[in-house]
Protein backbone atom coordinates (compact mmCIF):
# COMPACT_ATOMS: atom_id res chain seq x y z
CA UNK A 1 0.00 0.00 0.00
CA UNK A 2 2.86 2.26 0.97
CA UNK A 3 4.33 2.18 -2.87
CA UNK A 4 1.08 3.50 -3.95
CA UNK A 5 0.86 6.18 -2.46
CA UNK A 6 4.43 7.26 -2.96
CA UNK A 7 3.07 7.25 -6.85
CA UNK A 8 -0.50 8.64 -5.54
CA UNK A 9 0.60 12.35 -5.46
CA UNK A 10 4.32 13.42 -5.94
CA UNK A 11 3.47 16.87 -5.82
CA UNK A 12 5.88 19.76 -6.53
CA UNK A 13 8.14 22.75 -5.43
CA UNK A 14 9.55 25.39 -7.13
CA UNK A 15 12.75 27.79 -6.69
CA UNK A 16 13.12 31.63 -6.38
CA UNK A 17 12.11 32.99 -2.49
CA UNK A 18 10.11 35.93 -1.42
CA UNK A 19 10.38 39.41 -3.58
CA UNK A 20 14.28 39.66 -3.67
CA UNK A 21 15.37 36.68 -2.65
CA UNK A 22 16.17 34.84 -5.59
CA UNK A 23 14.81 35.46 -9.60
CA UNK A 24 16.25 38.28 -12.02
CA UNK A 25 15.54 41.17 -9.68
CA UNK A 26 12.09 42.56 -10.93
CA UNK A 27 11.54 46.19 -9.34
CA UNK A 28 7.95 46.45 -8.28
CA UNK A 29 7.73 49.42 -10.59
CA UNK A 30 7.99 46.88 -13.88
CA UNK A 31 6.64 43.76 -12.82
CA UNK A 32 2.74 42.87 -13.99
CA UNK A 33 2.00 41.38 -10.72
CA UNK A 34 3.09 38.41 -8.83
CA UNK A 35 2.36 34.77 -8.65
CA UNK A 36 2.87 32.70 -5.99
CA UNK A 37 3.35 28.88 -6.86
CA UNK A 38 2.10 26.23 -4.70
CA UNK A 39 3.42 22.98 -3.21
CA UNK A 40 1.81 19.21 -4.46
CA UNK A 41 2.32 16.55 -2.29
CA UNK A 42 5.95 15.08 -2.80
CA UNK A 43 9.01 17.05 -0.57
CA UNK A 44 10.53 18.89 -3.42
CA UNK A 45 13.16 21.48 -2.91
CA UNK A 46 13.66 25.19 -4.10
CA UNK A 47 15.20 23.79 -7.51
CA UNK A 48 12.03 21.85 -8.58
CA UNK A 49 13.38 18.63 -7.44
CA UNK A 50 12.80 15.99 -4.86
CA UNK A 51 16.26 15.76 -3.40
CA UNK A 52 15.95 11.93 -2.72
CA UNK A 53 17.28 9.66 -5.44
CA UNK A 54 13.60 7.21 -4.56
CA UNK A 55 11.57 9.70 -6.25
CA UNK A 56 12.14 8.43 -9.32
CA UNK A 57 11.92 11.12 -12.45
CA UNK A 58 10.75 14.10 -9.62
CA UNK A 59 14.75 13.67 -8.43
CA UNK A 60 15.96 15.32 -11.72
CA UNK A 61 12.93 17.22 -12.95
CA UNK A 62 13.10 21.27 -13.43
CA UNK A 63 9.53 21.67 -14.76
CA UNK A 64 8.60 24.38 -12.30
CA UNK A 65 11.60 25.94 -11.87
CA UNK A 66 11.47 26.24 -15.49
CA UNK A 67 7.85 27.55 -15.72
CA UNK A 68 9.59 29.86 -12.83
CA UNK A 69 11.89 31.22 -15.26
CA UNK A 70 9.75 31.20 -18.02
CA UNK A 71 7.00 33.99 -16.69
CA UNK A 72 9.34 35.57 -15.04
CA UNK A 73 11.19 36.86 -18.45
CA UNK A 74 7.86 37.77 -19.40
CA UNK A 75 7.57 40.32 -16.53
CA UNK A 76 5.96 38.19 -13.56
CA UNK A 77 7.69 37.88 -10.07
CA UNK A 78 7.35 34.57 -9.10
CA UNK A 79 7.25 33.30 -5.31
CA UNK A 80 8.25 30.14 -4.35
CA UNK A 81 9.19 27.89 -1.22
CA UNK A 82 10.03 24.97 0.17
CA UNK A 83 8.40 22.81 2.75
CA UNK A 84 9.62 22.57 6.29
CA UNK A 85 12.83 20.11 6.76
CA UNK A 86 13.32 20.00 2.51
CA UNK A 87 16.80 21.61 1.33
CA UNK A 88 18.96 21.70 -1.60
CA UNK A 89 20.28 18.31 -1.86
CA UNK A 90 18.38 16.27 1.06
CA UNK A 91 15.27 15.70 2.69
CA UNK A 92 15.04 15.88 7.30
CA UNK A 93 12.63 13.44 7.22
CA UNK A 94 12.03 14.02 11.07
CA UNK A 95 10.78 17.74 10.29
CA UNK A 96 9.02 16.81 7.10
CA UNK A 97 6.93 14.78 8.62
CA UNK A 98 5.23 17.17 10.67
CA UNK A 99 4.32 18.72 7.46
CA UNK A 100 0.20 18.61 7.75
CA UNK A 101 -2.31 20.49 6.39
CA UNK A 102 -2.27 23.16 9.24
CA UNK A 103 1.63 23.26 8.80
CA UNK A 104 1.56 23.51 5.36
CA UNK A 105 -1.78 25.46 5.52
CA UNK A 106 -0.03 28.38 7.65
CA UNK A 107 3.21 28.27 5.47
CA UNK A 108 1.45 29.27 2.26
CA UNK A 109 -0.20 31.67 3.90
CA UNK A 110 2.62 33.39 5.29
CA UNK A 111 4.12 33.94 1.62
CA UNK A 112 0.73 35.02 0.49
CA UNK A 113 0.57 37.77 3.24
CA UNK A 114 4.34 39.04 1.82
CA UNK A 115 2.91 39.59 -1.73
CA UNK A 116 2.57 43.08 -2.53
CA UNK A 117 -0.43 44.75 -3.03
CA UNK A 118 -1.07 46.70 -5.79
CA UNK A 119 -0.81 44.64 -8.16
CA UNK A 120 -2.30 41.36 -9.56
CA UNK A 121 -1.71 38.68 -7.34
CA UNK A 122 -2.48 35.31 -8.51
CA UNK A 123 -2.23 31.28 -6.95
CA UNK A 124 -0.52 28.73 -9.56
CA UNK A 125 -0.61 25.09 -8.08
CA UNK A 126 0.08 21.60 -9.54
CA UNK A 127 -1.20 18.46 -8.40
CA UNK A 128 -2.22 17.81 -4.91
CA UNK A 129 -1.52 21.62 -4.11
CA UNK A 130 -4.56 22.70 -5.92
CA UNK A 131 -6.17 21.20 -2.72
CA UNK A 132 -3.98 23.29 -0.36
CA UNK A 133 -5.05 26.48 -2.43
CA UNK A 134 -8.41 26.69 -0.61
CA UNK A 135 -6.13 27.51 2.86
CA UNK A 136 -5.64 30.54 1.42
CA UNK A 137 -7.78 33.80 1.80
CA UNK A 138 -9.46 33.48 -1.51
CA UNK A 139 -11.40 36.79 -2.02
CA UNK A 140 -7.93 38.49 -1.73
CA UNK A 141 -6.82 36.59 -4.90
CA UNK A 142 -7.47 38.03 -8.36
CA UNK A 143 -6.70 34.38 -10.14
CA UNK A 144 -6.10 31.02 -9.96
CA UNK A 145 -4.22 28.96 -12.28
CA UNK A 146 -4.49 25.11 -11.42
CA UNK A 147 -2.29 22.40 -13.39
CA UNK A 148 -3.20 18.79 -13.20
CA UNK A 149 -5.63 19.30 -10.01
CA UNK A 150 -8.25 17.94 -8.19
CA UNK A 151 -11.83 19.36 -8.27
CA UNK A 152 -13.45 16.99 -5.97
CA UNK A 153 -11.56 14.92 -3.13
CA UNK A 154 -8.53 13.12 -2.53
CA UNK A 155 -9.75 10.00 -1.96
CA UNK A 156 -11.49 9.69 -5.25
CA UNK A 157 -8.11 10.30 -7.02
CA UNK A 158 -6.71 7.39 -4.96
CA UNK A 159 -9.39 5.15 -5.58
CA UNK A 160 -8.88 6.08 -9.48
CA UNK A 161 -5.43 4.76 -9.20
CA UNK A 162 -5.94 1.83 -7.56
CA UNK A 163 -7.64 0.69 -10.27
CA UNK A 164 -8.84 -3.31 -9.85
CA UNK A 165 -8.14 -3.27 -6.36
CA UNK A 166 -9.92 -0.17 -5.38
CA UNK A 167 -12.15 -2.33 -2.74
CA UNK A 168 -8.78 -3.46 -1.12
CA UNK A 169 -7.65 0.79 -1.21
CA UNK A 170 -10.68 1.60 0.37
CA UNK A 171 -9.93 -1.04 3.14
CA UNK A 172 -5.99 0.53 3.19
CA UNK A 173 -7.74 4.28 3.54
CA UNK A 174 -9.77 3.10 6.76
CA UNK A 175 -6.80 1.36 8.32
CA UNK A 176 -4.47 4.51 7.70
CA UNK A 177 -6.98 6.38 10.03
CA UNK A 178 -5.39 4.60 13.30
CA UNK A 179 -1.58 5.30 12.40
CA UNK A 180 0.59 7.61 14.06
CA UNK A 181 -0.02 11.39 12.08
CA UNK A 182 3.86 11.10 11.95
CA UNK A 183 4.33 8.10 10.29
CA UNK A 184 5.85 8.57 6.25
CA UNK A 185 3.58 7.29 3.58
CA UNK A 186 6.87 6.75 1.62
CA UNK A 187 8.90 9.51 1.07
CA UNK A 188 5.81 11.23 0.04
CA UNK A 189 3.70 13.04 3.18
CA UNK A 190 2.97 12.19 6.74
CA UNK A 191 0.07 9.99 7.62
CA UNK A 192 -1.40 12.97 9.33
CA UNK A 193 -1.62 15.38 5.68
CA UNK A 194 -3.40 12.69 3.86
CA UNK A 195 -5.87 12.18 6.91
CA UNK A 196 -6.43 16.05 6.77
CA UNK A 197 -7.10 16.05 2.98
CA UNK A 198 -9.84 13.44 3.52
CA UNK A 199 -11.78 15.02 5.40
CA UNK A 200 -11.98 18.45 3.43
CA UNK A 201 -15.01 18.71 1.84
CA UNK A 202 -14.73 19.11 -2.22
CA UNK A 203 -12.52 21.50 -3.62
CA UNK A 204 -14.74 23.34 -6.13
CA UNK A 205 -16.92 23.77 -3.02
CA UNK A 206 -14.48 26.10 -1.85
CA UNK A 207 -14.56 28.31 -4.56
CA UNK A 208 -18.41 28.54 -4.78
CA UNK A 209 -18.21 31.80 -3.68
CA UNK A 210 -16.52 33.58 -5.94
CA UNK A 211 -17.66 34.20 -9.12
CA UNK A 212 -15.68 36.95 -10.63
CA UNK A 213 -12.50 34.78 -9.55
CA UNK A 214 -10.68 33.71 -12.99
CA UNK A 215 -9.85 30.34 -13.00
CA UNK A 216 -7.31 28.08 -15.26
CA UNK A 217 -7.94 25.20 -15.22
CA UNK A 218 -4.41 23.18 -17.31
CA UNK A 219 -4.94 19.65 -17.43
CA UNK A 220 -3.06 16.60 -19.51
CA UNK A 221 -5.46 14.06 -21.47
CA UNK A 222 -2.95 11.48 -20.72
CA UNK A 223 -2.62 12.06 -17.14
CA UNK A 224 -1.84 9.35 -15.10
CA UNK A 225 -1.78 10.35 -11.69
CA UNK A 226 -4.85 13.10 -11.57
CA UNK A 227 -7.51 11.66 -13.68
CA UNK A 228 -8.47 14.29 -16.51
CA UNK A 229 -12.50 13.91 -15.25
CA UNK A 230 -11.26 15.87 -12.17
CA UNK A 231 -10.75 18.98 -14.71
CA UNK A 232 -14.14 18.46 -16.91
CA UNK A 233 -15.99 18.81 -13.37
CA UNK A 234 -15.19 22.40 -12.47
CA UNK A 235 -17.62 23.77 -15.49
CA UNK A 236 -20.37 21.81 -14.16
CA UNK A 237 -20.29 22.47 -10.25
CA UNK A 238 -19.34 25.87 -10.91
CA UNK A 239 -21.46 26.90 -13.97
CA UNK A 240 -21.84 30.57 -13.64
CA UNK A 241 -18.00 31.08 -12.83
CA UNK A 242 -15.37 32.55 -15.08
CA UNK A 243 -13.52 29.30 -15.23
CA UNK A 244 -11.67 28.18 -19.10
CA UNK A 245 -10.53 24.69 -19.06
CA UNK A 246 -7.57 23.24 -21.81
CA UNK A 247 -7.07 19.93 -21.82
CA UNK A 248 -4.12 18.92 -23.46
CA UNK A 249 -4.43 15.60 -25.15
CA UNK A 250 -0.85 14.45 -25.24
CA UNK A 251 -0.15 15.45 -21.78
CA UNK A 252 0.88 13.62 -18.99
CA UNK A 253 1.01 15.22 -15.40
CA UNK A 254 4.01 17.18 -15.68
CA UNK A 255 3.62 20.56 -17.53
CA UNK A 256 4.77 22.56 -20.66
CA UNK A 257 6.79 25.80 -19.08
CA UNK A 258 5.66 27.77 -22.58
CA UNK A 259 1.91 27.05 -21.99
CA UNK A 260 0.08 29.71 -24.72
CA UNK A 261 -3.12 29.22 -22.52
CA UNK A 262 -1.17 30.68 -19.30
CA UNK A 263 -0.14 33.43 -20.83
CA UNK A 264 -3.26 34.48 -22.32
CA UNK A 265 -4.77 34.33 -18.89
CA UNK A 266 -2.09 36.48 -17.48
CA UNK A 267 -2.43 38.75 -20.20
CA UNK A 268 -6.36 39.27 -19.56
CA UNK A 269 -5.82 39.38 -15.77
CA UNK A 270 -2.82 42.44 -16.33
CA UNK A 271 -5.57 43.84 -18.50
CA UNK A 272 -7.99 43.66 -16.28
CA UNK A 273 -6.35 45.30 -13.83
CA UNK A 274 -5.53 48.68 -15.64
CA UNK A 275 -8.98 48.98 -16.35
CA UNK A 276 -9.67 48.83 -12.19
CA UNK A 277 -11.74 45.61 -12.88
CA UNK A 278 -11.30 41.59 -11.95
CA UNK A 279 -14.48 40.97 -14.87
Amino acid sequence: MKKIFIVVCLGLIWSSGPFGAKGKGLGLLRIKGSILMVHGSAPFNSEGRVPDERAGQYASSTFFKDIRENLESRGWKIVTYSKPGVFEHHVDYNVYKTTDLKVLGDQIRKEWKNLPSGRPRLVLAWSEGTLHVSQLPLAELDGVVLIGGISTNIREVILWQAGDEREKMEADLQEILKYPRDEMLGIDRPVGRLIDELKLPDNWKAFSSFEKLPMLILHGGSDTEVPVTQAKQWKKKLSSHQIDVQIFQEKNHIPDSRIKNLQEFLKAISQAASMGSRS
